[in-house]
């Protein structure tokens, strides 16, 4: 959430301003909720019962969920787990979808509207 909601803020773009259905979140990452597997270990060692969320809460793409309700980004939304590529494989997949008219925006210290919207 803090690496995406500083990507919005470098990117200076206004959820309000925008129309959700043209707006993707992709999000690159090597492995999913660590710290939330980590807590539900610590909690199963010490006698707690297991979080019924420990599951969803733990997979790659819920950066992506959280990050799309948050900005009502109702476009896209895709984990990309591809190790130490992730961060580039994101990257090209949002620059597809946009050569692709399926977005308008992107979110980074550069972003910009595709052209022509």
């Amino acid at each position: 959430m803090t690496a995406g909601t500083e990507a919005l803020r470098a990117a200076r773009l206004d959820t309000a301003g925008w129309d959700g259905a043209r707006v993707g979140v992709l999000v690159g990452t090597a492995f999913g909720g660590i710290n939330t597997l980590t807590e539900q270990a610590v909690r199963e060692n010490r006698g707690h019962p297991v979080s019924p969320i420990t599951v969803p809460a733990a997979l790659a793409n819920m950066a992506a969920g959280l990050l799309s309700l948050t900005w009502n980004a109702h476009g896209p939304s895709l984990a990309v787990g591809a190790a130490c590529a992730s961060g580039a494989t994101a990257i090209g997949l949002a620059a597809d979808l946009l050569r692709a008219d399926t977005c308008e925006r992107r979110a980074g210290p550069h972003a910009r509207r595709r052209r022509g919207h």
